[in-house]
């Protein structure tokens, strides 16, 4: 398709988006599949679109089947219906995000990570819900609430038929697949809590004000670890028991051109997170703020990603490399500085400005499905 129709394209629907805004109507810019729409919230325009259970599909994975997907239907789920799942080990799911799939590389970058993984053996479960998660971001978005209760019902059924601890359950979901993770947490059967729940990058759009019951939130598990890796896609308000804020937060090391730098720094939440799984190189230093990282303290470090100790609890801050090895390893390498500060949540006046990188994003996709 012709670039500058694209781009003209775009730029209409941010001429609109900032109409509405100058407005006061509140207002975001999502890509749709004609180009982009400035989308008010509540409007007719952010439809509810009916979904079905079939539409959520549980691919397990190994280290003996690390390529070869099981599907896993909760109908007949027990372990010895399923001939790779490992009776009573630790269990993985992964939940992607918008525009994903459980083939696209987020999703697939953590699985091989465990698949790989010499240190533990669990079994590695991914969420599909792509046909839900290719609507526009608005419908999308309000759907991570059912999507969260089929999972919900999956990990019912799983611990009712298996030698699996619930305790034991580590739900991992990238921007949307972050709040699908903690509507899965919120809606276990009698109030029971999955051991754990990282939030990586969690979507902002639609969930950075919203109440605890709309979004992930601290209570969702016994442990909640959020990665917050990007401003603008992502929410950079605390809202887990520990939340780490990589180079402050906002933007990644290696992250750098208009086009691709927002959703460069979204995905740095899982990169940095695999690299974590077999290393303990990212040494996080306890901060008193998450909007100023001075005055931190590097006393007693703290690894962030797969081995995070569920002990952890406040704000925390590290440095990076710009490429693979991103985890720097030592305390002194790793110390935030004044530069990283100043993460704190926009306020209503820098909206348009936080939604030009929405607009960057949407650009993105857009390329990506053209």
């Amino acid at each position: 398709m012709n670039t500058k129709f694209i781009m003209a394209i775009g730029l209409i629907a941010l001429f609109k988006f900032s109409e509405e805004v100058s407005s006061g109507s509140p207002a975001i810019l999502y890509p749709n599949e004609d180009g982009f729409d400035a989308v008010a919230i509540g409007s007719d325009d952010c439809p509810d679109v009916p979904v079905e259970e079939t539409q959520v599909h549980f691919y397990l994975f190994t280290r003996a089947s690390p390529t070869k997907a099981e599907e896993l239907f909760v109908a007949n789920f027990t372990a010895e219906n399923y001939n790779n799942f490992i009776d009573g080990a630790p269990v993985k799911i992964i939940v992607h995000g918008y525009i994903n799939s459980y083939e696209d590389k987020a999703s697939d970058t953590i699985k091989q990570g465990y698949t790989n993984s010499l240190l533990s053996n669990p079994n590695v479960i991914l969420v599909d819900w792509q046909e839900i998660a290719w609507l526009n971001y608005c419908s999308a978005a309000l759907k991570t609430k059912f999507v969260g209760e089929q999972i919900s019902e999956f990990i019912n059924v799983l611990t009712a038929n298996s030698g699996t601890n619930l305790g034991n359950v580590h739900l991992i979901g990238h921007g949307l697949g972050a709040h699908v993770c903690g509507f899965a947490g919120k809606n276990l059967l009698n109030q029971r809590k999955v051991g754990r729940i990282t939030g990586l990058n969690p979507a902002a759009q639609l969930f950075q004000n919203a109440s605890i019951s709309e979004r992930l939130h601290v209570t969702d598990a016994d442990f909640v670890d959020i990665i917050h890796t990007e401003g603008g896609l992502g929410i950079m308000e605390p809202i887990g028991k520990a939340d780490f804020y990589p180079n402050g937060g906002k933007e990644q090391p290696g992250c750098i051109g208009l086009t691709e730098e927002a959703s460069c720094n979204h995905n740095r939440a899982y990169e940095y997170f695999t690299e974590s799984i077999n290393n303990n190189n990212f040494k996080a230093c306890k901060c008193p703020s998450y909007e100023v990282f001075t005055n931190c303290d590097c006393t007693q470090l703290i690894n962030m990603g797969e081995s995070t100790a569920t002990s952890a609890s406040g704000y925390y801050c590290f440095k990076t490399n710009s490429a693979i090895p991103f985890g720097k390893g030592d305390a002194d390498d790793a110390k935030c500085d004044d530069d990283d500060s100043e993460t704190s949540t926009p306020s209503s006046s820098t909206q348009f400005t936080l939604s030009l990188t929405a607009y960057f994003a949407a650009l993105q996709l857009f390329f990506l499905r053209h």
